[in-house]
């Protein structure tokens, strides 16, 4: 088993790591929302 896997796992819900990657998380999801489907919205 790969010992990176563990300390990742962890990494996932140490709570100093929760505020940066719920901000990512914003961001590059509404980047990609405007991508995929921006056209839909400036034509209404």
């Amino acid at each position: 088993m790969n010992k990176a896997l563990p300390k990742f796992t962890a990494s996932l819900v140490d709570q100093k790591f929760v505020p940066t990657a719920l901000k990512l998380a914003v961001e590059v999801s509404s980047i990609l929302f405007v991508i995929n489907h921006g056209n839909a919205l400036m034509t209404g």
